[in-house]
């Protein structure tokens, strides 16, 4: 079997030292060894009785979005969001609860606008999600998940106003306090007009996302929210080295005297194209 290449820069990252023994930061958040891995999405979706028959994942949710088709009838990624049910966080460690649900017209909904861009990416790349405003932070990470294209097979956080969300398995490794439950925080009320929020995915290659409170207005009549209305080029792949690795990538990707273009463009061939985007694809998972 193929190994995967290492696609991380041979010298260290300028500002962001890994440790020998974890490959991590320091200082960075660690995974509670004694929970079970982070639950898919599908896994997610099988414990909500109102949704689909069929299960997916956000990688197939990425090849739907660069490919420009929609999934199969039936098929729900997103169906829940902001319906007001509380999200499982960790399956050991968040206990899950269900919300009291207020009864909403759709006019006097708020919706949050949220320009998400992938920091240190050049060019950058960016969504613009409108999303209402009481979905609760665990249910914001699998929008975000779904709309970059992400497999959502690492650790997240969510950074706002000196607070942090997680759903439960990150922990401070010095011993400082945890991260507040994310399942428990909607963000219309952590995040109001003109809040910058920060999203990291993966504490090894440390996907920043820098998220900016756009608007805040009245839903549509007949519009389905969330959705996608704007972005720009693909989610780089996952395990790549970060924006470093992914930069090299690029690099050799599109330079043929380049030493690992071969090896490279052998290993991802022709279905990773940096610029493509299609938010129609992304809507269709949202849906």
């Amino acid at each position: 079997m193929a190994l995967r290449p290492n696609l991380r820069p041979e010298y260290p990252v300028a500002g962001r030292p890994r440790s020998a023994r974890s490959g991590q930061p320091p200082g960075a958040p660690v995974l509670d060894q004694t929970v079970e891995p982070i639950p898919r999405c599908s896994r997610l979706a099988s414990q909500v009785p109102r949704l689909g028959e069929q299960e997916i994942s956000h990688g197939d949710s990425r090849a739907c979005s660069q490919a420009g088709t929609k999934p199969p009838s039936g098929v729900h990624s997103a169906a829940f969001l902001g319906q007001g049910e509380e999200m499982p966080g960790s399956v050991k460690s968040v206990p899950v609860t269900t919300a009291k649900r207020r009864p909403e017209v759709g006019p006097t909904r708020s919706i949050h606008q949220l320009k998400v861009t992938l920091r240190h990416t050049s060019p950058p790349v960016w969504r613009r999600l409108q999303v209402p405003s009481r979905v609760f932070l665990g249910e914001l990470h699998f929008i975000l998940q779904t709309a970059m294209g992400w497999d959502d097979s690492h650790l997240h956080l969510f950074s706002v106003g000196g607070a942090e969300y997680a759903d439960g398995r990150v922990h401070d490794p010095w011993g400082g306090p945890s991260p507040k439950n994310e399942n428990r925080a909607r963000l219309g009320r952590v995040a109001p007009l003109g809040t910058h929020l920060r999203y990291e995915y993966d504490f090894g290659d440390g996907w920043e996302h820098e998220l900016i409170v756009e608007k805040v207005f009245p839903a549509e009549p007949d519009v389905t929210y969330p959705r996608c209305v704007s972005g720009r080029r693909a989610c780089p792949p996952e395990d790549c080295g970060g924006p470093p690795g992914y930069a090299n990538l690029l690099e050799a990707l599109t330079d043929s005297a380049h030493p690992r273009h071969t090896e490279l463009a052998d290993w991802f061939g022709d279905g990773f194209d940096p610029e493509a985007f299609d938010p129609e694809a992304v809507n269709a998972w949202l849906a």
